[in-house]
């Protein structure tokens, strides 16, 4: 189906110049935590405020998973990944009509960042970071 409207919108001059190129890299986009912030906050499908909104949630939600993996935290991973599946579904929403090329790469890269961030060592390593960090976080 999808191969089916990728030809019936071939001809189009949309198409051609702004998602034809993007269609075709986005699936082979190597997952970079950094690169998916920067597209996120580059794009114009998302207003300012909701952005700044986003980022305070995720930057809370990796604090969390941070807490997770040193055993700081009662969350459990279940629960944090159920905050990561509502974030990131909000998130795709956000973006679905306005970029779509952004929505496709997110979409693809729900399973490798729950994969990351489930893992310890992963999650250290895509952060950046020898251990996962303890970042300054006020009591609730």
């Amino acid at each position: 189906m999808a191969g089916l409207a990728d030809r019936a919108l071939a001809g189009h001059p949309l198409w051609q110049n702004q998602f034809a190129v993007a269609y075709a890299e986005a699936p082979s986009e190597k997952l970079n935590l950094k690169s998916l912030e920067l597209r996120l906050r580059k794009t114009d499908s998302v207003g300012l405020f909701t952005k700044l909104a986003l980022k305070a949630e995720f930057d809370g939600l990796l604090e969390d998973f941070s807490l997770h993996h040193l055993g700081r935290s009662d969350d459990s991973i279940e629960a944090l990944m159920a905050r990561f599946a509502r974030l990131m579904g909000r998130t795709l929403k956000l973006v679905r009509k306005g970029d779509p090329v952004l929505f496709r790469t997110l979409a693809s890269s729900r399973d490798a960042l729950r994969t990351v961030f489930s893992d310890p060592a992963k999650f250290a390593a895509a952060m950046g970071q020898a251990k996962p960090r303890l970042a300054r976080r006020r009591d609730r």
